[in-house]
């Protein structure tokens, strides 16, 4: 008899154990799912040029189809590729003013008239930017 209900508790443990984990599990369902957000609670996207503001007022770095270039003279596998200035993409319009909404086109230090150029290798990912004798490499800011 003692043996009879050692194996029953024994079994009706069993399925308590079973059924909790069934339980916690089911808690992990997609039922409500949510976007996932990165661990430092940033979303993941381009930057714009409010955030690179917001990191760096005096940064350097212009605005070409929805995309930021950032000054690449420090980034040394940037300066260390051999890329020349091909088809020209496109001027420098504006030069940015603090608080005027950013747009294509704009730059926070290259002159307005400051030619732009794809780079030969890399595709949009380097734009090259000649004005007054200067030619600067620009690479495009780009999640993911």
């Amino acid at each position: 008899m003692k043996i009879e209900r050692y194996v029953s508790r024994k079994t009706m443990l069993a399925l308590v154990i079973g059924a909790l984990c069934v339980w916690v599990l089911s808690a992990c369902g997609t039922a409500n799912t949510r976007i996932p957000v990165p661990a430092n609670g940033m979303a993941t996207h381009n930057p714009t040029a409010e955030e690179m503001l917001r990191a760096d007022p005096d940064a350097d770095f212009f605005q070409w189809d929805d995309v930021i270039y950032t000054n690449g003279s420090s980034i040394d596998w940037v300066q260390d590729e051999t890329v020349k200035a091909e088809a020209k993409v496109g001027t420098i319009g504006k030069k940015y003013e603090a608080g005027a909404a950013f747009e294509n086109g704009m730059a926070t230090k290259l002159p307005a008239g400051a030619e732009i150029y794809g780079a030969s290798k890399h595709g949009a990912s380097i734009l090259i930017v000649k004005w007054e004798g200067h030619e600067v490499r620009y690479l495009a800011m780009l999640e993911g």
